[in-house]
This record gives structure tokens, C-alpha cells and sequence, in this order.
């Protein structure tokens, strides 16, 4: 089940403008693991940063899925999964 506060989130700013914002966030993201990948790096403030960025994109996947009408990723997800253990014959 979708966090209520999501929802409205969505209905506040508008889909175009949250779908704009989940690329944004899906970007920040891949800089933040790219950041914390270089030489010299300190886990434990990366660490902080990837968590936050983390969050802000399951965020706006959860409104990706509630603009695209999703009805159960569970299966989808479970689907992938299996097929990705299948395929790499993982025990």
C-alpha cells in the first residue's frame, strides 16, 4: 500500500512535474554511487547521502506507479526476480 502523504504529494505538484522530478532524483542518485566509488572516499558520509537519495526516489516511483496506474509491481518485481535467478543459475 501506497503512503497516503504520496498521494497528495501528486495531486499537489501534478504528474509532468513529478515525472520530471523522478529523473532528477533517479540522476542524483547515480552521481551520489558514482561519488562514492571515487579513491579517497569516506563510506560513512556517502552512506547518508545514497540513503537520502534513496528515499527521495522511492518516492517518486511510488508516484510513477500510482500515475501509470500500476496495479501490482509486487508480481512484476517477483517475476524479475525469478527470471534473473533463472537466468544466471543462482542457487
Amino acid at each position: 500500500m501506497i503512503d497516503p502523504r504520496i498521494s497528495r504529494l501528486l495531486q499537489h505538484f501534478g504528474p509532468t512535474s513529478q515525472l520530471n522530478k523522478l529523473v532528477e532524483e533517479l540522476l542524483e542518485l547515480a552521481l551520489a554511487i558514482q561519488h562514492s566509488k571515487s579513491p579517497g572516499h569516506k563510506c560513512q558520509d556517502h552512506k547518508a547521502l545514497i540513503s537520502s537519495e534513496i528515499a527521495d526516489v522511492f518516492i517518486m516511483l511510488n508516484q510513477a506507479i500510482i500515475i501509470y496506474d500500476i496495479k501490482d509491481i509486487t508480481n512484476t518485481i517477483n517475476d524479475k526476480l525469478d527470471k534473473t535467478i533463472t537466468d544466471f543459475n543462482i542457487k
